[in-house]
């Protein structure tokens, strides 16, 4: 179980890394004022919503595994839910800050 857990929480760091890229990309390619290339900004765009749907989708995953298989108070589980939300919230304040 606890592999399981290890290589979702490593999925879903890495499919947050691409919310973000392709997210802080996205507003590269758009400036302040509106001009810019409007397609690549929608295909950036595009991809980080891919990626937080798949970052989402395998932390619901981990959610039900850990319920069902009664491992939820472990440190593995606890890791593999807490920690890619807290790096989600910070990463995506952090391009507010960028």
């Amino acid at each position: 179980m606890s592999r399981f857990l290890n290589s979702a929480l490593l999925f879903q760091l890495v499919a947050i890394a691409g919310f973000i890229w392709f997210g802080w990309q996205a507003d590269q390619v758009m400036g302040k004022d509106g001009i810019g290339d409007l397609e690549l900004w929608s295909q950036y765009n595009n991809q980080a919503g891919i990626a937080i749907y798949i970052a989402v989708a395998c932390w619901l995953v981990v959610i039900t595994v850990a319920i069902a298989s009664k491992s939820f108070r472990s440190r593995q589980a606890q890791m593999a839910i807490g920690f890619p939300l807290i790096t989600a919230v910070f990463g995506w304040i952090a391009l507010w800050m960028i």
